[in-house]
């Protein structure tokens, strides 16, 4: 039993003997999808009712912009189809059957639009939002997850959210720039004579990247995910090719109108 106000507008309906079904796509089962906890998961190993990070099919309430929304697994099973291989300019291959739905933007600015895998074209751009990343277990990953949980701080102003952290000029700030290096965690060194020098990062997609992958206890939950999307980059669309081999796919649906 399918709930017509929960369809996806891009979705298409066919009847059958007076009943509604999905016409189907899918990723494959290695594609990793973005939990609220900020973990990625196989989407071959989501349940019915899991939640995932989504986001507005549609710009809503005039807006040009879409946002992040809470979504639902409502659907999930497996497949064997043929598969799409997607090449992106940086070197990003993605993995599709014909009808999944992709965010293309047509001149790398707002006007975006859903396309079927099957057809996109060269040349076409794909937003990143996000780069995935891991959680981080080494000594050194504790070492800063305890000193932002310590000495950090999460800021929602007007202009967006700021994570930052706080140190005195010494062996302690040294070490914590340095490994900020070291995981490729992206921040701006606000400087005070005499003073506490400040370590910010602003952009929500590396607040979330960092958060996620070392996972301080007292800030990770008070990250605000439903805000305006603001991608990393573009990437354009540079070749596909139907592979080979039918993959067993994995096809999770939400509800509310938000896509994975």
């Amino acid at each position: 039993k399918i709930n017509l106000d929960d369809m996806y507008l891009g979705e298409a309906l066919r009847s059958v003997t007076h009943s509604w079904q999905l016409l189907d796509y899918c990723v494959t089962p290695d594609t990793l999808i973005l939990t609220p906890d900020l973990r990625w998961r196989p989407a071959g190993d989501l349940s019915l009712g899991d939640s995932l990070i989504g986001l507005d099919e549609k710009p809503v309430d005039g807006h040009p912009y879409r946002r992040y929304r809470p979504a639902t697994v409502t659907a999930c099973q497996a497949q064997r189809k043929p598969v799409f291989r997607i090449i992106l300019s940086d070197g990003t291959e993605l993995h599709a059957t014909g009808e999944h739905p992709w965010l293309v933007a047509r001149y790398r600015g707002l006007n975006q639009a859903w396309r079927r895998t099957c057809d996109l074209r060269v040349g076409d751009t794909f937003s990143r939002l996000f780069t995935p990343w891991r959680t981080l277990t080494s000594y050194d990953a504790g070492w800063l997850s305890g000193l932002y949980d310590g000495e950090g701080w999460l800021c929602r102003s007007g202009a967006g959210t700021t994570l930052g952290v706080s140190q005195k000029p010494g062996a302690v700030y040294d070490h914590m720039v340095s490994l900020l290096g070291t995981f490729g965690f992206p921040y701006s060194e606000v400087r005070h004579t005499g003073g506490v020098n400040q370590l910010l990062t602003t952009r929500r997609s590396s607040i979330m990247r960092i958060l996620g992958s070392l996972r301080p206890v007292r800030l990770l939950p008070k990250i605000d995910l439903w805000g305006v999307i603001r991608g990393e980059g573009a990437a354009t669309w540079t070749e596909s090719s139907l592979d080979e081999r039918s993959f067993q796919e994995s096809s999770p649906r939400q509800g509310r109108r938000h896509r994975v």
